[in-house]
This record gives C-alpha cells, sequence and structure tokens, in this order.
C-alpha cells in the first residue's frame, strides 16, 4: 500500500474490548459503538461495526489492487458494454478509496 496517514499494519479486534480496534503492533486505533442501550442488537452491531472497522485497511489494499488490474483490463478489451461497465466499476471503485484516504477528486 502507498504511503497512508493512517495507522499502518494490519488492524483486529482488542483482545478484551470487542468493540476496540488496534494495530498489529498494538497501538489503539478507534472504539465502535461508544453509545449503548444495552440491547443485544446495538451490542450485535457494534461488535460487526468493529469487525468491518478492522478489516479496512485490507479492503482498501484490495479496492486499489483491483483498480489496477481493471485498467489493464481495459487495454485488452474492446470498446463497447464490458468496457463501460468496466469504467462504471472503477468509478465507484476510485470514489470509494478516494473518500477512504480524504483526496477529492
Amino acid at each position: 500500500m502507498k504511503d497512508t496517514k493512517f495507522t499502518p499494519g494490519t488492524w483486529r479486534i482488542m483482545k478484551h474490548v470487542s468493540t476496540g480496534i488496534e494495530s498489529c503492533n498494538g497501538r489503539f486505533v478507534c472504539t465502535s459503538g461508544s453509545y449503548t442501550d444495552q440491547t443485544e442488537k446495538t451490542n450485535i452491531e457494534n461488535e460487526y461495526n468493529a469487525l468491518l472497522i478492522a478489516s479496512a485497511p485490507e479492503l482498501l489494499e484490495a479496492l486499489q489492487d483491483a483498480n489496477e488490474l481493471l485498467k489493464h483490463l481495459l487495454l485488452a478489451i474492446p470498446e463497447g458494454n464490458v468496457s463501460k461497465t468496466v469504467r462504471n466499476c472503477m468509478t465507484i471503485n476510485e470514489h470509494a478509496i478516494n473518500k477512504a484516504l480524504n483526496q477529492s477528486k
């Protein structure tokens, strides 16, 4: 992954806080679900939000890799419906990547 401004490395759920996220070297990243209404539904949502947040660095890297692959694919296919679909997919990916990196384009 390119130089980033976020905490580098793999993120994981903290051992003793199911809604806490830390980096692979144990640095605190964030917590999910600072609110609670003491219901099981809210607790489950908070835990799944934490899982999604913890996977963010890997998801970003995978999306960047996928877009690079799609760029190469566009060079190999003729203009038409498939290339339009690939371009649309790349636009959606680029929007998500830019959002994650705080880059407006």
